[in-house]
C-alpha cells in the first residue's frame, strides 16, 4: 500500500514530462515550418503557429503544469530557429514575447470561455475572436515591435508582420485544439475528410493559379466543408488550406502585384484571415444547429416515449377535437385500435351528461381565460360500455398565440369512482342504521380538548349546534355520582390502546336522568402512538328501565312461587329443568343447584300407584303434544331420598311471542293428607 501511494506521485510526474515533451516537439516541428517559410533570420515570421499551439496546450492543463510546458515550448522554438539561423538573441527575445503572449491569452480565453466545450456556439468564438485573434496578438505585436525591431525598417511594418502572422496563425490552429476531445475519433469519418480535403486543396490550389481575385473562390469550398461538416473537421479543412496558401507564397508560385511598404506582408496574408473568419464563423453556427436539431430530436423522442408508455392514457388532440396521436394505455381504456381511434373525434366518444361540460372549459382554454383545467368525464368505449376518468387538458399555441393542438390525460377513474358509490351507499346505511337506532359518533383527538360530534350526540347531550363539545363540557354533564368513576376511567384510556365499553348517567335539560352507554377504541399512529379517539354513545335509558321492570317482575314472580304450597319445575325444550321451587327441591330431594340442567326424567320419577309401573313424564307428553295421562291414574312422586308423596300434576307449554314451544312448566300438588 505504501509503496503503490509512493510510486503514483512518481508516475504521475512522469506521464506530465512525456506528455509535455511530445507538446515541445510539436511546437519545435510548427516553428521549423513557419521559420522554414521565413525569408530572413531577421525579419518576423509572416505565418506562427506555434503560440497557438501552446495556447490550446495550456488551455486544458492547470496551471501548476504550465511551467513545464512553457519552457520545453520555449526550448524547441529556440532549437528551431538555431538550427536554420544559427546561435543569438533575437530569436530569444521572440520566444519570451509568444510564451508572454500564450500566457496572457490563455488566462483569457479560460475566464470567457466554459472548459468542457469552449466553443459551443457563435457567441463563444466571436469572444475567442476578440481575445486570441485581436487583442492579445496586438498586445504582442506592440511588444515584438517595441523590444525586438527588425532592422531597416519603421515600427509599423514589424507590427503589422508579427499581428498578422499571429492572428492567422492562432485563428486557424487553436480551433482545432480547443475543441478537440480523444471521443471524437470515434466519431470521425476519415474517408469523408479526406476526400473533401482532397477536394478543397485541388480547386483552392487551381483558383490560386488561375483565377483573378482567386480567394472569393476559395472561401467557397471552405463554407462547403463548414456547412456539411462537423466543426472539428471543418477546422482542419480550414488549417490545412492556410498551410497550403502559406507554402504557395513562400515557394513563388503566386504573385501579387507590388504591396506598400507600409503595411508590408499584410496585404499578402490579410486575404487569408478574411476567408478564415466566415468559414469558422459558418461552421459554429452550423455545430449550433446541429446540437439545436439534436436537442429537438431527443426532446421529440422523449416526448414520444412519454406518450407512447405512459401508464395513462395521453393524446394529442386538434382544436376540431380530433384525435391526432394516442398512445397504448388510452386504446386498453377505450378500447379502440389506434386507427380507428384517429378517425373519431372525442365529442364522439364522450358521454352525452358530460359534453357541455367538457365543451364549455374546452372554449374557456381556447378563449385564454384559463390556462388548464381538469374535470371527471365518462367515455363510451368501442363494445357501448361508459367508463369514468380523470381528464386534464391544457393548450399547445404557435408563436403567434394560435392554438396547435391540447395535450389530454387520460387516467381511469372507474374502479375509483364505484369504490366511492359503495363508500357513499355504505355511509348512508350506517346514518340511517345510527339515526334509526339512535346512536351517536364522536371523535377526540387526543393532543387537544376538542370533541367531534355528529347530530345524534347534540340531541342526546340535549346541545344547540352552535355549542362547541369539549372534554370539560362533556364531563360536566355527568352526573355527580359517575363523573369520579368516569374520569379514572378516560385517564386509563389512551394507555390500553384497546376497544373499551363504560356505562355512566348525565342529567337532562329536565333535571331527569339519562342513561348512555359508551364504546370506542384508540387509533394509532405511524410510530405506534396513540392519536386520535372513535367511538359511539347510544341512550339506554328505555333499555334499563325495561330491564328494572322484568327485574322487579321476576323477583315478584320468585317470591310468589318460593310462597306457594306446589312444587313448581320449568323446563326447556330438551327437557331439562331451568327451574325448580323450595317446594319442588323438597319432594323431589334434589337441590336446585344440582338439578340445573339435567333431564327431568332423572329428577322428576313417578309411578301409577305405590308398586306400580313407571310413567312416561307428563313434560314429554306436553312438548311432543301427546294425549295427558288418564284421570284414573294415581300418581306417586318418588323422592331421591326414598319418600313417596301422592300428587297431581298440571303441565302447560312456555311459549315465545311468534308461538314457538320453548319448554314446559310443570305444577305437582301433594295431595297426600287428603
Amino acid at each position: 500500500m505504501d509503496l503503490s501511494a509512493a510510486q503514483h506521485p512518481l508516475k504521475a510526474k512522469g506521464t506530465l514530462f512525456t506528455h509535455s515533451l511530445l507538446s515541445a516537439l510539436m511546437v519545435f516541428l510548427l516553428a521549423y515550418l513557419c521559420l522554414t517559410l521565413s525569408a530572413e533570420s531577421s525579419h518576423f515570421t509572416p505565418l506562427w503557429f506555434p503560440t497557438a499551439a501552446v495556447i490550446m496546450l495550456m488551455f486544458h492543463q492547470p496551471p501548476r503544469n504550465w511551467p513545464l510546458h512553457l519552457i520545453l515550448s520555449g526550448i524547441g522554438m529556440c532549437i528551431a530557429s538555431f538550427l536554420l539561423f544559427g546561435l543569438s538573441w533575437f530569436p530569444v527575445k521572440l520566444t519570451l514575447i509568444n510564451l508572454l503572449e500564450a500566457i496572457v491569452c490563455t488566462l483569457l480565453l479560460r475566464r470567457v470561455l466554459k472548459p468542457d466545450d469552449p466553443l459551443n456556439g457563435l457567441a463563444s468564438w466571436l469572444k475567442f475572436v476578440f481575445c486570441a485573434v485581436i487583442f492579445t496578438p496586438m498586445f504582442s505585436a506592440l511588444l515584438a515591435a517595441s523590444l525586438a525591431p527588425a532592422p531597416g525598417e519603421t515600427f509599423w511594418q514589424p507590427f503589422s508582420t508579427w499581428f498578422i502572422s499571429e492572428a492567422i496563425g492562432v485563428l486557424a490552429l487553436a480551433p482545432i485544439g480547443l475543441v478537440y476531445r480523444r471521443s471524437m475519433l470515434r466519431t470521425l469519418n476519415l474517408f469523408e475528410l479526406l476526400l473533401v480535403l482532397l477536394g478543397t486543396l485541388t480547386f483552392s490550389s487551381l483558383a490560386l493559379l488561375n483565377l483573378p481575385f482567386p480567394f472569393t473562390f476559395i472561401i467557397l469550398p471552405l463554407l462547403w466543408a463548414a456547412i456539411s461538416l462537423p466543426r472539428l473537421e471543418a477546422f482542419i479543412i480550414c488549417f490545412t488550406t492556410t498551410l497550403m496558401i502559406t507554402v504557395m507564397i513562400s515557394l513563388g508560385l503566386l504573385h501579387f502585384q507590388d504591396r506598400g511598404t507600409f503595411l508590408s506582408d499584410v496585404t499578402v496574408y490579410l486575404p487569408l484571415m478574411l476567408i478564415l473568419i466566415p468559414a469558422h464563423a459558418m461552421a459554429m453556427v452550423m455545430h449550433a444547429f446541429r446540437v439545436e436539431k439534436e436537442h429537438i430530436v431527443e426532446s421529440e423522442a422523449r416526448f414520444r416515449n412519454a406518450l407512447e408508455y405512459s401508464a395513462i392514457g395521453m393524446a394529442l388532440v386538434s382544436p376540431e377535437g380530433k384525435w391526432l396521436q394516442v398512445n397504448q394505455a388510452l386504446c386498453k381504456l377505450l378500447r379502440y385500435p389506434p386507427e380507428t381511434l384517429r378517425r373519431l373525434t372525442f365529442q364522439e366518444i364522450t358521454h352525452p351528461d358530460d359534453l357541455n361540460a367538457d365543451l364549455t372549459q374546452l372554449q374557456d382554454l381556447l378563449d385564454g381565460h384559463i390556462s388548464s383545467y381538469t374535470m371527471e368525464k365518462r367515455y363510451i368505449r368501442s363494445d357501448g360500455e361508459s367508463v369514468w376518468t380523470l381528464l386534464a387538458v391544457s393548450l399547445v399555441r404557435d408563436p403567434q398565440g394560435q392554438p396547435l393542438y391540447f395535450i389530454s390525460q387520460v387516467e381511469d377513474i372507474n374502479e375509483l369512482k364505484r369504490t366511492e358509490a359503495e363508500n357513499r351507499s355504505l355511509v348512508e346505511r350506517i346514518t340511517l342504521a345510527n339515526q334509526a337506532g339512535g346512536i351517536g359518533v364522536w371523535e377526540w383527538m387526543l393532543n387537544g380538548d376538542k370533541l367531534t360530534w355528529d347530530k345524534r350526540m347534540f340531541e342526546l347531550y340535549e346541545l344547540t349546534p352552535d355549542q362547541t363539545p369539549t372534554l370539560a363540557l362533556w364531563s360536566s354533564l355527568l352526573l355527580e355520582e359517575d363523573r369520579e368513576r368516569i374520569g379514572r376511567q378516560v385517564a386509563t384510556l389512551s394507555d390500553r390502546h384497546r376497544p373499551f365499553v363504560m356505562e355512566f348517567r348525565i342529567k337532562t335539560r329536565l333535571g331527569g336522568i339519562r342513561h348512555i352507554r359508551g364504546q370506542g377504541n384508540t387509533i394509532l399512529d405511524e410510530h405506534g402512538e396513540p392519536k386520535r379517539m372513535i367511538g359511539t354513545n347510544i341512550d339506554m335509558t328505555e333499555i334499563k328501565s325495561l330491564a328494572e321492570a322484568l327485574h322487579e317482575e321476576k323477583e315478584r314472580l320468585h317470591i310468589t312461587l318460593d310462597a306457594i304450597g306446589e312444587g313448581v319445575i320449568s323446563t326447556d325444550r330438551e327437557m331439562r329443568i331451568t327451574f325448580m321451587n323450595p317446594v319442588a327441591e323438597q319432594m323431589c330431594g334434589w337441590p336446585l343447584e344440582m338439578a340445573l340442567g339435567m333431564p327431568i326424567n332423572g329428577v322428576v320419577r313417578m309411578t301409577n300407584g305405590q308398586n306400580g309401573p313407571e310413567i312416561e313424564n307428563p313434560v314429554q307428553n306436553c312438548l311432543q303434544e301427546g294425549p295427558p295421562l288418564p284421570a284414573e291414574y294415581a300418581l306417586v312422586l318418588h323422592s331421591r331420598d326414598g319418600r313417596r308423596f301422592d300428587v297431581q300434576e298440571s303441565v302447560s307449554p312456555l311459549k315465545t311471542i311468534e308461538g314457538e314451544v320453548m319448554g314446559a312448566v310443570m305444577v305437582l300438588q301433594d295431595v297426600s293428607a287428603s
